[in-house]
């Protein structure tokens, strides 16, 4: 059976939506790191906080992709979410495995369900955020 062309558009505006917002929350997150780094120069930290605080700024973009996301499709906030945070996390792991040879690590498992749950969250609440009518 071929699919109808109302069901494409369907589709390739989940993809488009769950792309510009994985990119966003990409970018939001370089910059919350960018911060933290500024921050991790002024005080001496040990390593598991520096850890910590590098999860943050990924949870940070995170939050705001599945915002971004959940603000664009209007509905399904748990599932944007969740492919949202799946997008960005297959992403960040490819990088740090491919270029980085980053060893898959218990690490990468509390990094994935991090950025999840931080997606879902940011997407569920930009599905009920109201629209403003002017």
């Amino acid at each position: 059976m071929s699919k109808k062309p109302s069901q494409n558009r369907g589709e390739l505006k989940l993809i488009k939506t769950i792309a510009v917002s994985s990119i966003i929350g990409l970018i939001i997150s370089i910059l919350a790191l960018f911060l933290l780094a500024i921050l991790m120069t002024k005080i001496d930290m040990p390593q598991a906080i520096i850890n910590a605080i590098s999860l943050v700024g990924l949870c940070i973009g995170a939050f705001f992709a599945g915002i971004i996301a959940g603000h664009i499709n209007r509905k399904d906030g748990i599932l944007m979410g969740l492919l949202c945070g799946g997008t960005m996390f297959a992403f960040l792991a490819i990088i740090g495995i491919a270029l980085l040879n980053s060893d898959v690590s218990m690490t990468l498992v509390i990094k994935l369900c991090a950025i999840v749950v931080s997606s879902i969250f940011g997407s569920v609440m930009g599905v009920n955020f109201k629209r403003r009518r002017y």
